[in-house]
């Protein structure tokens, strides 16, 4: 044979082949025996390996498949080929694996392929889209075995390569792979969504063949969505389409679907009759069927037929085929081999995480400065603040004694009134120093009435300027700390005096008692806080607007919700009929 004659001969064969053509064996078959004749190695090669392609694709003759995948291999073998033949074998081994359902298998052969292209220093177009072939397969295998980031990452590095590649066809079978894994993922409108942005574009799938695998995928996810005109539309076609010179196996896939059409919609009739078909067709090829897709085949459609029985008896057969040791041998062996890509993309992201790691150690030394600083500060502005509030109270202590029999008995009161404020203010600054120096706060019985009075007492003066009135019921004593419940309380009720546009601002603070847990109550008739921010109020900075016009520096309610977590306790916001709110708050009760 001729070097010419001989590169005709497998240009001839591809063409075949692809086009999944019935004369495809009987070439081969003569052209093999040429080469034998020959003793052309290349030819015995490229024939063994198109042989093998079209056994897996276009008959799915798993067993005839590796038959010629082996011959080839061990031709590859003994004659020392490049990297390319070796790698576009494993990917055949590998697509055979994966047609009779040993995908760890078949992940394997395709990580072989994949190290094989990678001795390549500078792949030529040809060897790209092998590259691309690879990754493909791959994304796949991996979407199907459930691990997905690895998917995603290996379906990105497809796309990139038929981008780069400006390949068209690259490009859709790319988008028909995503879509694929959007199936296996359950995100069907998605996967919808691709297959009819590529239906436009189905003229660049070669062979009728492939255009009916595509039409298989488009009435499968209308079936899944329910949209059952559409997917007896494909199915027709799809099946129409595989009655052109393709193995009548081939015609399994879409009556399956149609089947399932066509019980859903009550047409019992013509549903039976593709299953009568399905199963002679599966009885006539059993060579085409591993015993397990048998067994799911008749398991489903005896389920759609409704005979619940059946459909039991050959589903337990999958659970028995699905655990033989071969089988389990292997997924063990192809499982380490995934485990060691992992481990891979583990180290990265460790490395990653040291990275970060050390970054944020960096920043917590200097969140730790910052602290220490302020720790600094605060004690220079306590020392600061309460050396005036001393000198205050001490000279209006003197002054109060020598001129006291001179007041009247109001101006009494007032003096009074000024050294308890001043010593009070003295208090309250050393209370929260040493509250902003440990995370909770230091709990002890607490007088609810007495704080209710003291907050009233503060905000005596807005309340008459709003004609607000605030009242409460006999409260109880609780466990928490006095300066932090004073912030709470008159907070709340500071808030539900200015956002209120009633002709009398009305707070009522009350309570229940749960076991050792009090709910105090502050209702108000305000404005009220619609439902959507009722969460975000107690953010740092969170200002809602409001009817009022009434503007805040949202500090107020992240102080009282720090403060209350603080003392153990929980607060939340309720809607108070016809308009206002409840503030809810959960504390301990003192024993």
């Amino acid at each position: 044979m001729s070097d010419t004659g001989a590169v005709r001969g497998i240009d001839i064969l591809k063409s075949l082949s692809s086009h999944h053509d019935p004369a495809t064996e009987q070439y081969g078959m003569r052209l093999l025996r040429d080469a034998i004749h020959a003793d052309d190695t290349l030819v015995i090669l490229q024939t063994y390996i198109i042989l093998a392609r079209y056994y897996t694709n276009a008959r799915s003759n798993v067993p005839k498949a590796f038959e010629y995948a082996h011959l080839a291999e061990k031709i590859a073998a003994e004659n020392k080929v490049g990297p390319a033949l070796k790698a576009e074998i494993s990917l055949i081994i590998s697509n055979i694996y994966k047609e009779s359902r040993q995908y760890h298998r078949a992940l394997q052969n395709s990580d072989e392929a994949l190290r094989q292209i990678k001795e390549l220093a500078t792949p030529n177009l040809a060897e790209k889209r092998q590259l691309y072939e690879i990754h493909l397969s791959i994304a796949m295998l991996q979407e199907i075995l459930g691990l997905r980031k690895l998917a995603a990452r290996s379906m990105d590095t497809a796309m990139a390569l038929a981008k780069e590649m400006n390949d068209a066809d690259a490009v859709m079978r790319c988008n028909l792979t995503r879509a694929k894994q959007y199936v296996a993922q359950k995100r069907h409108s998605e996967a919808l969504a691709i297959y009819l942005e590529v239906l436009p574009d189905e003229a660049m799938l070669v062979s009728d063949d492939n255009r009916g695998v595509f039409r298989d995928y488009l009435a499968a996810t209308y079936t899944t969505l329910g949209m059952y005109e559409e997917a007896e539309k494909y199915g027709l076609e799809s099946l129409e389409m595989r009655q052109r010179g393709s193995h009548p196996v081939k015609k399994v896939h879409p009556m399956y679907e149609l089947s399932k059409v066509y019980y859903k919609t009550g047409k019992k009739d013509k549903a039976d009759d593709l299953v009568r078909q399905i199963f002679e067709l599966v009885d006539l090829y059993p060579e085409h069927f591993t015993e397990r897709v048998q067994n799911f085949l008749r398991s489903d459609l005896y389920a759609a037929q409704g005979d619940y029985k059946r459909a039991h008896e050959y589903w337990a057969k999958i659970d028995l085929t699905s655990v033989d040791p071969a089988l389990l041998e292997q997924t063990v062996e192809s499982m380490l081999d995934t485990e060691r890509n992992k481990q891979q993309i583990m180290q990265e992201e460790a490395s990653m995480l040291k990275s970060l790691n050390e970054e944020m150690q960096n920043h917590a030394r200097q969140l730790k400065d910052v602290n220490t600083d302020l720790q600094s500060y605060a004690r220079t502005a306590s020392h600061d603040l309460r050396e005036p509030l001393r000198m205050i109270s001490t000279y209006m202590t003197i002054l109060s004694q020598k001129i006291n029999d001179k007041l009247t008995e109001d101006e009494q009161k007032f003096m009074h009134f000024a050294v308890d404020g001043a010593q009070r203010m003295d208090d309250m600054i050393t209370r929260i120093l040493n509250a902003a120096k440990s995370q909770d706060a230091s709990l002890r019985p607490v007088d609810l009435n007495r704080i209710a009075a003291q907050a009233k007492e503060n905000l005596a003066k807005l309340a008459e300027e709003k004609n607000a009135v605030v009242t409460h019921d006999p409260l109880p004593m609780v466990l928490g700390d006095d300066i932090q419940l004073l912030q709470v309380i008159q907070n709340i009720v500071t808030n539900a005096i200015k956002y209120n546009q009633s002709a009398q601002p009305a707070i009522h603070i009350s309570f229940i008692k749960d076991h050792d847990k009090c709910l105090l109550s502050i209702a108000d008739n305000g404005v009220g806080i619609a439902e959507s921010e009722r969460e975000n109020v107690f953010k740092m900075y969170q200002r809602v607007e409001n009817k009022t016009g009434e503007d805040g520096t949202g500090i107020g309610l992240y102080t009282v919700k720090r403060n209350i977590e603080r003392m153990k306790g929980r607060i939340w916001i309720e809607g108070n009929e016809p308009n206002g709110s409840v503030f809810k708050i959960e504390l301990p009760v003192a024993v």
